[in-house]
């Protein structure tokens, strides 16, 4: 066998203490830079809540107010079930036949209204390009034997085309 010695110098010694060093420095350089993410991260996260409070709180604005409009909606169809009585269903009928047979060649109809005040009224609105055409219109309504006409807007714009606004009232 053979003797080994002893090493009295001191190398095994600073060797373990140059690893320590190295491997401590090592764990300290991961540490801080895992602390640096986690850092980041946070603030990454505080600013995007910031950022996304205001959509948040403004998004449940929005469906609160949707929400009521449906509820305003429903309460409004639930009270307005009427019935109407069978002159009136004819009425509205007659209505629809003088509607579809407007002469309108150019131009048309912007708005129909039809309402219910003791009377059945319709209200027709709208532009029509030539001189001739918005006098046949006028023509047609006047000639009709039930219904009242009465001419309650009639002006040219600068595009040269006649608006209008007609209501009839049903003479049954």
């Amino acid at each position: 066998m053979e003797w080994q010695g002893i090493d009295l110098a001191g190398n095994a010694q600073s060797k373990w203490v140059f690893t320590t060093y190295y491997l401590i420095k090592k764990m300290a350089l991961v540490s801080f830079s895992l602390i640096g993410i986690a850092l980041f991260l946070i603030f990454y996260h505080l600013q995007k809540k910031q950022e996304i409070y205001p959509l948040v709180e403004h998004l449940n604005q929005l469906q609160t107010e949707s929400r009521a409009l449906e509820n305003k909606i429903a309460n409004l169809q639930s009270h307005n079930q009427v019935s109407l009585p069978v002159s009136t269903k004819k009425e509205i009928e007659k209505f629809i036949t003088l509607i579809m047979q407007l002469p309108l060649k150019k131009g048309g109809i912007n708005t129909i209204q039809l309402y219910h005040d003791n009377r059945l009224y319709l209200k027709i609105s709208g532009k029509i390009s030539s001189q001739e055409d918005f006098q046949a219109l006028d023509k047609y309504l006047k000639e009709q034997q039930f219904f009242e006409l009465k001419t309650d807007h009639i002006s040219v714009n600068n595009k040269n085309e006649t608006e209008f606004i007609f209501t009839l009232k049903y003479q049954g």
